[in-house]
């Protein structure tokens, strides 16, 4: 009986430090073994979160560009007169000066709506105002044919003058000249009744 517990005994002490060292080797190794793969796996993290960073700001960039192109610009801006729009605000405000109550308006109109709906605010009221303008240069041009058409009629009344001018200019030289004429007529006529008025006498004397 002992000799049987005795080498139960034995093997259960040589079972005991061999897995004792089982043991062991599987709590170091994993130890030396798992330093460079956790290393990697955090590398790997790393270069992970640095490429969503770098995907994130250009997605970023991208969506800035794209809002930026999808602002709504005036189509036709370029067909704006501006050097005439200039000009009839300047005269607006020498007129009239500048009023009280429009940066209010303005400030209550960007107040409710948004940048889109600004612009779309802006393009119709310079529209209106490009058709005032255009209404104010239509109305300025038929202005100006008709001083045209009043210059054309005063520069024909100028040349009628001119000629009626030149012909009262010519009939004062020829009244004069018949009044030279008439003149020496009278003075001949003097003469002649002289000259009658005496061989009158002769004739009278002569049968006397």
């Amino acid at each position: 009986m002992k000799s049987c517990d005795d080498e139960d005994d034995y093997s259960l002490r040589g079972l005991l430090p061999s897995e004792g060292i089982v043991h062991l080797h599987s709590e170091t190794k994993p130890k030396t073994k798992n330093i460079d793969p956790v290393n990697k796996v955090q590398n790997k993290l790393h270069s992970a979160n640095k490429g969503r960073k770098t995907n994130s700001s250009v997605k970023l960039k991208y969506s800035d560009v794209q809002t930026a192109d999808d602002v709504a610009i005036p189509e036709d801006f370029s067909d704006f007169s501006l050097a005439k729009t200039i000009s009839k605000i300047e005269g607006q405000l020498e007129e009239e000066g500048l009023p009280e109550y429009i940066d209010d308006i303005f400030s209550g109109v960007s107040n409710d709506i948004g940048t889109e709906a600004q612009i779309r605010f802006l393009k119709a009221k310079l529209h209106v105002m490009q058709e005032e303008l255009d209404n104010v240069v239509c109305e300025c041009n038929k202005k100006e044919d008709e001083i045209q058409n009043l210059k054309s009629q005063v520069k024909n009344f100028e040349e009628d003058f001119m000629r009626q001018q030149r012909t009262i200019n010519m009939q004062q030289s020829q009244v004069e000249k018949y009044k030279t004429l008439f003149e020496e007529a009278n003075k001949k006529c003097d003469g002649l009744q002289q000259q009658l008025s005496s061989i009158e006498r002769v004739i009278i004397w002569y049968f006397s």
